[in-house]
Order: structure tokens, then sequence, then C-alpha cells
């Protein structure tokens, strides 16, 4: 009788072994690695309903979006970070395509300058003072003086392509 029980708990711990090894395998399936993996599904983080979905890839004619919803945050300040902090070589570059498929820039923001909107290359930029002689930009481009002043605040670049040809607007 004592061998019976004996194999009995023998079996129990076999079987225990086999589920818990391949709950192991399941995880190690499921995990994603820092590099080459791809998620065939929408990414959810956080309650997965509604607009709380985060990245979605195209199905069809549904739409790819990117919706950061900080639910329960009424008043308090929300910072999106897409560079470390603590990046002080390189480039930092936001860009958003036409999205027609020809890889055209529709907006870019290069190290904190907006340098093409609508797909048409133009600066908007801010600085303190005159951006005569100091700032270089295409015509059309715009500068914001933080000095600010009569007439002195907004500033257009109406020729050239260096950094003269600024016009103060008043």
């Amino acid at each position: 009788m004592a061998n019976i029980q004996l194999l009995q708990g023998t079996e129990k711990i076999k079987d225990s072994y086999t589920k818990i090894n391949t709950s192991v395998t399941n995880l190690n399936n499921a995990k994603l690695e820092k590099s080459g993996d791809t998620i065939t599904g929408d990414l959810y983080l956080g309650v997965a309903q509604n607009y709380q979905r985060i990245i979605r890839r195209p199905s069809g004619d549904v739409s790819s979006f990117l919706s950061l919803d900080f639910e329960g945050v009424a008043t308090a300040p929300v910072s999106i970070t897409f560079f470390r902090r603590a990046n002080t070589t390189g480039n930092k570059e936001f860009v958003i395509f036409r999205g027609d498929g020809t890889n055209a820039v529709h907006l870019r923001v290069l190290n904190g300058v907006i340098d093409r909107l609508a797909g048409q290359n133009v600066t908007i930029t801010a600085g303190s003072g005159s951006p005569q002689g100091v700032v270089t930009a295409p015509p059309g481009s715009i500068y914001l003086n933080t000095a600010g002043g009569a007439g002195t605040t907004l500033w257009v670049k109406t020729t050239g392509t260096g950094n003269a040809g600024w016009t103060a607007v008043a």
C-alpha cells in the first residue's frame, strides 16, 4: 500500500513538473527581444479599451495610429519623452511622413527646430534678439524673438538662403 501511495505521489510531482516546464516555455515564447522581434497585433499598455489602445498596426482599411491616453490625469502635466534626457550627442529628430507611400517628409523637428513643414523646407525657430546675420534659413521661415519688443518679436525670412533677408513684422 505504501508503494502505491509513493508511486501516486511521484506521478503528481512529474505532472507538476510538466506543467511548470510548459509554463516556462510559454513565457519564453511570449517575450519580445530588444531588437528584431515583430508584434503582429495591437500593443496595449494598461487598460485595453476604446482609445486607450496605444499602438495599432494596419489591417485592411484600418489606420495605424499612436494614441497616448493618460486616463485619470485631469490637471497634472503630462510629459512624453522621445529621447533619453541624457542623450547629449547626435541629432534628435522627430519626423512625420506624408503617408502616401513616397517616404516624403511632411513635418520634421530637428534638434528642437521645425525645419520642414507641410513638405516644404522652412524653419520655425526662436531665440533672443534679432535673427539678422545669425539664423540661416530659407525664405518663408519664421523666427520668434523671445526678448520681445515692439515690431521686433516676429520675423519672416523674405529673401535669400543665408543668414540675411529677415524682415520684422510690425
